[in-house]
């Protein structure tokens, strides 16, 4: 499951973190609620499925949330499409 599709974003990543070796690495793709390219009608946005999408993150936000749980980013991609990578 995805970050966007799940209802406890802090279970997801805590659980992630238990699985994860200490030098492991989590390759992530996720819609990002904050990019420029992000559509203003939130509504016709094709990777927004209420009620199965519950959470769209920032990259910053995304971030904070690994950070709350002892990950970390590495690395990041810019995109012209709205995803975090």
């Amino acid at each position: 499951r995805s970050f966007t599709e799940h209802r406890d974003l802090d279970a997801l990543t805590a659980a992630l973190k238990k699985l994860l070796a200490d030098s492991g690495v989590i390759y992530i793709e996720e819609p990002d609620g904050n990019h420029f390219n992000t559509p203003r009608d939130f509504s016709v946005w094709n990777s927004v499925e209420p009620p199965v999408t519950s959470a769209t993150l920032s990259k910053k936000g995304l971030g904070k949330l690994l950070a709350r749980h002892g990950l970390s980013v590495k690395k990041t991609w810019f995109t012209w499409a709205p995803y975090i990578r």
